[in-house]
């Protein structure tokens, strides 16, 4: 379905259409972010295009873009953060996989067991339980297992950040270290950049460079992130896409 044949009053192909909408419903982007990431590819399209292809061709592409979704894997990550809501603090609970992807988010007024326990109920009715749960060191984890008897023969894993994939950076692994690596450094500023300028996950990045033709781990994109992140901020913040010269 996805071709190089265009359709009457369209002046590109139903492989760069697809590829839009692919991108708009298979990651958190926004039709602006979609026009950029085209435009790194050398595809100059406003995002109103954007918009309507996505209204018109959703459904045409709907049975081609569900297999290519990748599997999902366990829910056993967990952390929390505080955030500020119209001035009032609340709680941001969140599931990764081990692949790194976000797969829940709950914002909660409250960190206590009634909390996690209402966290757990929500991951259960999506997913099934996992056999080990990475979390920090709040106690309200444990309690909250102790009340859900399905969890109770599942490993609870408390306090090692490195093993948590919810855990955005560890500290084990902030210290300078001289690096190897087999990819030109264009390469990996662009995996930076990727993960920097938009919303997504390690496995997203990992996806979208597979899409290239660029085949690496998420835990090398991370591993990238944590060591170039400083060294490339500046130019990041400031990066703007350039005309590429094909498809």
């Amino acid at each position: 379905m996805l071709s190089g044949q265009k359709l009457p009053g369209y002046r590109f192909s139903l492989a760069v259409i697809g590829y839009a909408v692919w991108l708009y419903h298979r990651f958190t982007l926004s039709y602006r972010d979609v026009e950029e990431l085209l435009l790194e590819r050398g595809i100059a399209v406003t995002r109103e295009s954007i918009r309507t292809w996505c209204i018109k061709f959703s459904d045409l592409f709907a049975q081609g873009l569900r297999p290519r979704e990748p599997r999902r894997g366990s829910w056993g990550h967990l952390d929390e953060m505080c955030v500020d809501v119209g001035g009032v603090k609340h709680w941001l609970w969140r599931a990764v996989d081990e692949h790194g992807a976000v797969l829940d988010v709950f914002l909660q007024e409250h960190r206590d067991t009634e909390a996690a326990r209402s966290f757990f109920h929500r991951l259960l009715g999506e997913y099934d339980e996992p056999e080990v749960i990475h979390t920090d060191k709040l106690w309200s984890y444990g309690a909250a297992l102790r009340e859900l008897p399905v969890l109770h023969r599942v490993e609870h894993v408390q306090g090692l950040c490195c093993l948590n994939r919810a855990e955005v950076v560890c500290p084990a692994v902030t210290e300078p270290k001289p690096y190897r690596h087999r990819f030109p450094m264009t390469i990996i500023q662009h995996a930076v950049w990727l993960y920097h300028r938009f919303p997504l996950s390690y496995r997203d990045v990992q996806e979208l460079l597979y899409q290239r033709g660029i085949q690496v781990s998420h835990e090398t994109l991370r591993e990238w992130y944590i060591k170039f992140g400083s060294l490339f901020a500046d130019e990041l913040r400031y990066r703007k896409p350039q005309r590429g010269s094909r498809w």
